[in-house]
């Protein structure tokens, strides 16, 4: 029961119940209104009273006393940490809503009792477990104590390395401040990082950090800073080593500054920033002093071998001499005053100037060769000019400009710099009495005039001993040069030797005609002779041969020129006919192999992939075959695929036009035959016309994709194709399957233009002469790079538009040298 319900029980029995009894009992006895009754209530009420002081007592001894006894006893066991005691809850009906606060409370204590029980053992583990983590916290505190006296150390020690490394990195920065280099580096963003040494400043003539890699090599070239900047672009995103170092190398490895020439080199680190970023180390190097050394070098050597020529040959050099200056002072002047057409005077003089710059180049007088080379350029003009236009106007202004005083004073100059090293007795000759041809030849006349038959023939046969000459005296400087050219076209010659009878000549009559076989013997070394390499491939002796034979046969001079070369190429040489309008294609149908091997006679025709003062012009033979017709006489040509070439002249003059041997014309028909083949059979885009294309600074424009090809070998150089992304989509169209990403469809579309280069390049290798293939062909290298183009200050450059019905494809031919070739050291030769 609860303690409300009991107390009410005692107020109940104890204040009402009496009084009750008292009113019940007065009625029962009608003792309401006695005095004795009266009493009895005041009695009653005092009993009340008194009952109701001594109830609080009864209640607490009744519900409180033994309770609070085993309360007391129950938390002083708790206390005393004996949790199995229990306080006893009397319940007689076992129902728990029936119990007062008291037994709840008794029965709390109870399971709070058997709680505490419970986990006594982990709260002792708990506790034992702070006393261990206090015990180490003490620990703790006394290695953090060590640890920071040590680091206290370290710090100073630190200290003091920082400071070595700052005196350390000061000394660095001295050695590269000093080294006469530029070092800078640069990462993805293609600016310069803020520190870069003292000579890039010195280099770019300014402060250069966060400017832009392209733009400090290429100022103001915007199509170069394109190129480059996709090409770097390229270099960071690549992973593979192979493709990246390949990248690396079509960076430019030298730039020009204004007058400086600056050497680029090119390293790709880690950057020191980012664990997993990329810089690039540029490397850069004034190599101004080197070039002009290197020039002044190559002067002096030009000057000696000039000099060695004349003292060596100073028969040849003295009559060079004598009728160069009579071309200048006479006969220039004679042909610019003749009735002539003016296109008939450009090409009389073009076919002098032509030859007179192979003569002096054979008599290693560059700078002259090299001047006449440039007037040659002028009248290639003027002569394409006066095809549509008979400008006499702008003939007069051009030889205005290279008035005969001005030829001869070329020629004056270069004797200047004989009588230099040799003096000026040198050209005095003292002790001999020299009488010029014309005076001898005046002298003759007058015999046959004024004597009679039998005493003039008499004394003419020894006027003309003193005049006539072996005509091998008039080829006895072309062993020499023969030997000296193949060694510039890294082929191997044994010694030329010109056999035969001695045949005695006028050699005024027939000295144009030697001259003119300059031509026969270059283009014998150029194209006739293969290399030590092909040689061997093709089952021959690696040293080539050329031999000379002169004879008389029935009264006539007859000189034959052969090689045991490559033989000539019927195809090729109709195609260059083609090409350089020697003739249509319906005038070559039908032809004879001898009417096809005489082409290479005509005006204009040459196989040389580049102008320069020592062929490409296309006069070459066209000059032997003006001088054999001019002396009445024949030219026959055999020729043999893989034994040699022959050239037979019957009186005067044979010119010695071999086969296209490996050229980079040659190589670059290939190329072009290859890529119509390649196109029509695996696409049908047919080629509709190809055209060559001047590269003016030798820089070459790019269209969006394009690929490179490295080359090694017998012609260290480089390929490219360019195309439109639609011309290359169109090649990538069957690869492209659907649902590609712009990105993947670009990197497909990469890959197959990368694949149909590398194909027709391939084939072109496969389809020089030999049987053989004279290069190593490097792995090509494709890139997008819109609106940019590639520069080769130092190297031969050719360009070819191919326009097909698809669209237009470009082909350029880079010929990559240390220096550049000169006049004989040209790796594309020509006729």
């Amino acid at each position: 029961m609860r303690i409300r319900s009991k107390l009410m029980v005692v107020v109940f029995f104890f204040g009402f119940m009496p009084l009750v009894s008292l009113f019940w009992f007065a009625g029962r006895t009608g003792l309401e209104a006695h005095s004795g009754f009266q009493y009895a209530m005041t009695m009653t009420l005092i009993g009340t009273i008194l009952v109701g002081l001594f109830t609080p007592g009864l209640v607490k001894q009744w519900i409180f006393g033994s309770k609070l006894e085993n309360m007391q006893q129950f938390c002083q066991a708790v206390k005393e940490g004996r949790y199995d005691v229990h306080l006893p809850v009397g319940n007689s009906t076992n129902d728990q809503q029936d119990e007062n606060e008291w037994q709840v409370l008794m029965r709390h204590m109870n399971w709070m009792a058997h709680c505490i029980k419970v986990n006594a053992a982990d709260l002792q583990q708990a506790v034992d477990h702070l006393r261990e983590s206090q015990q180490e916290i003490r620990l703790q505190r006394d290695e953090l104590e060590q640890a920071q006296v040590r680091q206290l150390a370290v710090q100073a020690q630190l200290e003091r390395k920082t400071q070595d490394l700052s005196e350390m990195v000061g000394k660095i920065r001295n050695l590269l401040d000093n080294a006469g280099q530029g070092f800078l580096t640069f990462a993805g963003d293609l600016k310069v990082a803020g520190e870069y040494s003292a000579e890039c400043v010195m280099l770019f003539n300014r402060e250069i950090g966060g400017e832009f890699v392209p733009a400090l090599f290429y100022p103001g070239d915007e199509q170069q800073q394109n190129f480059l900047k996709a090409l770097f672009n390229k270099i960071f995103k690549e992973e593979d080593t192979f493709l990246r170092d390949n990248y690396i190398s079509l960076l430019p490895e030298e730039i020009l500054l204004g007058d400086t020439y600056i050497k680029a080199a090119y390293k790709l680190i880690q950057s020191p920033l980012e664990p997993y970023g990329r810089q690039i180390l540029l490397i850069l190097t004034d190599v101004t002093e080197q070039r002009c050394m290197a020039e002044q070098i190559e002067q002096e050597r030009n000057i000696l071998s000039m000099v060695v020529h004349a003292v060596t040959g100073y028969h040849e050099f003295s009559k060079a001499r004598q009728d160069y200056g009579i071309f200048c002072r006479e006969e220039l002047s004679a042909i610019l005053a003749s009735s002539r057409t003016a296109a008939e005077r450009v090409d009389m003089i073009f076919r002098a100037v032509h030859t007179w710059k192979g003569i002096f180049a054979q008599l290693d007088m560059q700078t002259l060769a090299a001047r006449l080379h440039e007037l040659e350029s002028q009248l290639e003009k003027l002569r394409n000019l006066l095809e549509n236009d008979l400008a006499e106007f702008e003939l007069t202004r051009l030889f205005t400009r290279y008035s005969p005083l001005v030829l001869y004073g070329w020629l004056e100059d270069e004797i200047r710099l004989l009588t230099n090293v040799l003096g000026e007795r040198f050209f005095q000759e003292e002790d001999k009495i020299i009488i010029e041809a014309g005076r001898l030849k005046q002298l003759e006349e007058r015999v046959l005039q004024i004597l009679p038959a039998g005493q003039a023939k008499r004394l003419l046969s020894e006027l003309r001993r003193l005049r006539y000459k072996p005509f091998t005296d008039l080829l006895q400087r072309y062993p020499e040069y023969t030997l000296s050219l193949a060694e510039r076209y890294n082929k191997l010659l044994r010694p030329v030797i010109i056999q035969g009878q001695p045949v005695w000549l006028d050699p005024d009559r027939y000295y144009d005609f030697a001259k003119t076989l300059i031509h026969v013997f270059r283009n014998a070394v150029a194209h006739g002779l293969e290399t030590p390499e092909e040689r061997l491939a093709m089952g021959k002796e690696e040293w080539g041969r050329i031999s000379c034979s002169i004879r008389e046969e029935d009264g006539r001079l007859v000189v034959a020129i052969s090689d045991d070369g490559r033989g000539m190429d019927e195809l090729a040489i109709k195609e260059v006919a083609i090409q350089k309008g020697v003739a249509r294609p319906e005038q070559l149908q039908g032809l004879s192999r001898e009417e096809t091997l005489r082409l290479v006679l005509a005006d204009r025709f040459s196989s040389a992939a580049t102008v320069d003062e020592l062929a490409g012009r296309g006069v070459g033979l066209s000059a032997v075959l003006e001088e054999v017709d001019r002396l009445g006489g024949q030219i026959h040509i055999v020729s043999e695929e893989k034994k040699g070439t022959t050239f037979t002249f019957v009186l005067p003059l044979e010119p010695l036009e071999l086969p296209e041997g490996f050229d980079v014309t040659f190589f670059a028909e290939q190329l072009q035959h290859q890529t119509g083949r390649y196109l029509s059979e695996e696409y049908r885009i047919q080629v509709e016309a190809v055209q060559e294309l001047a590269a003016e600074c030798n820089m070459i424009p790019m269209q969006e994709l394009s690929s490179f090809i490295d080359f090694q070998g017998a012609w260290p150089g480089r390929v490219m194709f360019s195309s439109s992304a639609g011309f290359a989509r169109q090649l990538a169209g069957d690869f492209l399957p659907d649902g590609l990403v712009a990105e993947e469809q670009q990197m497909l579309v990469e890959s197959v233009f990368s694949e149909v280069c590398n194909t027709i390049a391939g084939n072109a290798l496969q389809l020089l002469p030999g049987g053989q293939v004279p290069l190593s062909m490097g792995t090509p290298v494709t890139i997008w790079a819109e609106g940019a183009s590639a520069k080769y200050a130092a190297a031969a450059v050719r360009l070819w538009q191919i326009q097909t019905n698809a669209g237009p494809i470009a082909l350029s031919l880079i010929s990559l040298t240390k220096e550049r070739e000169d006049a004989y050291g040209a790796s594309t030769g020509g006729r």
